[in-house]
């Protein structure tokens, strides 16, 4: 059977992208562009490096790596789609293609980002903003080249972003996302995740980011819920700004610096889920 996502994108009618539609096969970018763009269900089997460039990806597909394994150098930009999963990819945005993120959502609901490697863009590695609703990230390597890190993107390695400005009221009753069983790794500094408004559910994590800033953090009307993560060799594992509320337990930390603010009471997440123990989760993950 196919896949369901864990989380909030098994919610509001479920995540399954290309579904039932047609399985074709990009061998080229501009196949990509070509499939990715079109209406109508889709399921796109990448083959080998397609460096595509900024790609606006339509509603009700799934873009999945194939035999040979898959890459997408360059943007997926998802605005004002749904239903839509992206998943066992290597997807890099190094040279910075469209808003220079390798995956953005904006006003995209049910989207279900799952066993990609996704690395090396200038922005964000995946921001989620401007009403996204319904969203899972999962089993998913984020990190940064030794050589990008040292020579292109020196300072702005923030990972993800959840709501992207204090301004964005509207974004109140959305931003509704799970970010399980990823492991956030070399050379990633903060923002993984950084939340604003949103409601995230973050847990079985395996994050060994040595020199970061911060990992998680809960800003202006968030609240996230940290349960069994395994943080190892970082500095504040999560905190607080604004009128950012942490739920924490479970968690693990080895060789652990900084803040660990949390003790309030967030939501409830309205689906099942399985938990690892956080001494487990390196070993899943």
């Amino acid at each position: 059977g196919v896949a369901m996502p864990t989380g909030f994108a098994s919610l509001n009618d479920g995540t399954t992208g290309g579904g039932s539609g047609p399985i074709v096969v990009a061998t080229s970018a501009s196949q990509f562009q070509s499939f990715a763009t079109q209406s109508g269900p889709l399921n796109i089997m990448v083959e080998g490096t397609l460096n595509v460039g900024s790609v606006a990806v339509a509603s009700d597909k799934t873009i999945l790596g194939g035999s040979s394994g898959g890459e997408i150098v360059g943007s997926l930009r998802l605005s004002d789609v749904s239903n839509v999963i992206i998943r066992n990819l290597a997807i890099s945005n190094p040279s910075d293609a469209g808003e220079g993120d390798a995956i953005t959502l904006r006003e995209s609901t049910n989207v279900w980002i799952d066993h990609n490697e996704i690395f090396d863009a200038p922005d964000g590695l995946v921001d989620i903003v401007r009403e996204s609703d319904f969203v899972t990230v999962s089993w998913n390597k984020f990190f940064y080249t030794p050589d990008y890190a040292a020579n292109v993107n020196t300072n702005h390695r923030f990972a993800m972003l959840i709501g992207n400005s204090d301004s964005a009221t509207e974004d109140a009753d959305n931003l509704r996302v799970t970010v399980h069983n990823n492991h956030w790794g070399n050379a990633v500094r903060e923002r993984m995740p950084r939340v604003r408004y949103g409601q995230v559910h973050v847990f079985n994590d395996y994050v060994n980011t040595p020199g970061n800033n911060y990992v998680v953090r809960s800003a202006l009307e968030a609240e996230v819920l940290i349960e069994n993560n395994s943080f190892e060799n970082v500095d504040d594992p999560f905190e607080k700004t604004d009128t950012g509320l942490i739920e924490a337990s479970g968690n693990l930390f080895v060789n652990v610096t900084g803040s660990m603010d949390a003790g309030d009471n967030v939501f409830d997440p309205p689906y099942s889920y399985f938990l690892h123990d956080a001494a487990d989760v390196k070993e899943v993950v």
